[in-house]
């Protein structure tokens, strides 16, 4: 019992230690994710059976035409997904960006852009177009060059319609 009250001791002695210091981390882990995107963005694939030649037989026999309706089904699927039409959407402005010979007639966002800011979009998404990443709509820098892209008509959802 004797132990107990020595516990009880050292917890009183440190009681100010032990409240402040789950107070000053929980207001520290609060000002580090604050301005965290509350949404978070996920994408699979989903593959149709072209891996398992068994789904692909009838009575032990391989059908092709089956095989290859499945593989163009798996690849229409991958030409759909946003990861892919982002690549498609970089190619496309950073072609704008760096060639005279350009796609489409420059939007009205497009020609306020001066050089120096062209050059800076063209290594920023250059290097997500290396990373296969995608602009982040959070960063002030990035979510101008989506809007850039979007002016021109390439973004992700004006290629999947057209």
């Amino acid at each position: 019992m004797e132990e107990f009250y020595k516990f009880l001791a050292i917890l009183k002695k440190y009681k100010w230690v032990l409240i402040i210091v789950p107070i000053v981390a929980v207001l520290i882990t609060y000002f580090l994710v604050r301005n965290q995107p509350n949404t978070y963005i996920s994408q699979a694939q989903l593959s149709t059976g072209i891996a398992d030649d068994k789904q692909n037989t009838v009575f032990g026999q391989v059908l092709p035409g089956e095989q290859v309706s499945q593989a163009f089904a798996n690849l229409m699927e991958m030409v759909k997904m946003k990861k892919v039409l982002d690549q498609v959407s970089y190619l496309l402005i950073l072609n704008d960006l760096k060639s005279d010979k350009v796609f489409k007639e420059p939007s009205s966002l497009m020609k306020t852009v001066n050089i120096d800011a062209k050059r800076h979009a063209a290594e920023v998404i250059q290097m997500k177009y290396n990373k296969a990443e995608s602009l982040n709509p959070n960063d002030p820098d990035q979510l101008g060059m989506i809007n850039l892209i979007h002016s021109m008509g390439y973004d992700s959802g004006n290629i999947s319609n057209n």
